[in-house]
């Protein structure tokens, strides 16, 4: 264990050997290779739920994200999970603001749905798991990006607004900040203290 927590596959990797590397983005820097896979492209996790109350914290983000993107010489893999369980409760993800900065003639889809996977995402609760609606994003080129089909429009919360949540009770916003198609909220709930949610995700209702 002692070896392991000091030494990663950067020490050890060959150029000349057929294998599978797996690296952090910081240390595949100046590296390229034939394949790379990029895993975890969400909203909340790159870029990462601490960096979305910055703008220079973003822009960091970003080039990161550039780094990881050109690593790769002939084939860029970017995935994202359909869900994820946190404390105990499983939500449905939200795909990166970066992947959505990618202009769609350098994209092409390979979702699948396998029946299986299906059945488990829709007992979990997870809406259209069974034919999952394909988003189409018009780019103008990488660090723009505007959605082309409607969605609930999350930037009618402000700081200010009074709001509910269904376990959380009554609580009023003291900021709002834009996240990608949702909404980062911090809430001071009446019942309980300070909350930070997503808008989406949380189902904040907003009382007139």
């Amino acid at each position: 264990m002692e070896n392991i927590s000091l030494v990663s596959d950067i020490d050890g990797y060959d150029e000349n050997e057929d294998s599978a590397v797996l690296m952090t983005i910081h240390s595949a820097k100046g590296l390229e290779f034939p394949i790379v896979f990029l895993s975890g492209l969400e909203e909340g996790l790159f870029p990462g739920m601490r960096s979305m109350e910055s703008d220079d914290d973003i822009e960091e983000e970003r080039r990161l994200c550039y780094v990881a993107i050109t690593r790769a010489k002939e084939q860029l893999y970017i995935t994202k999970t359909i869900s994820r369980t946190i404390h105990g409760k499983t939500m449905p993800t939200t795909a990166s603001r970066f992947f959505k900065e990618i202009p769609v003639e350098y994209l092409e889809d390979k979702t699948t749905l396998q029946p299986k996977v299906a059945k488990v995402m829709q007992d979990l609760g997870v809406r259209n798991a069974a034919a999952p609606k394909k988003e189409v994003y018009m780019t103008k080129g990488f660090g723009s990006s505007v959605k082309s089909s409607g969605s609930t429009d999350y930037s009618k919360f402000k700081a200010g607004d009074t709001v509910e949540h269904r376990t959380f009770g009554r609580g009023e916003i003291l900021k709002a900040t834009p996240c990608g198609n949702d909404c980062i909220l911090e809430i001071q709930f009446e019942s309980i203290g300070f909350k930070r949610l997503m808008a989406a995700f949380a189902k904040v209702k907003k009382i007139n």
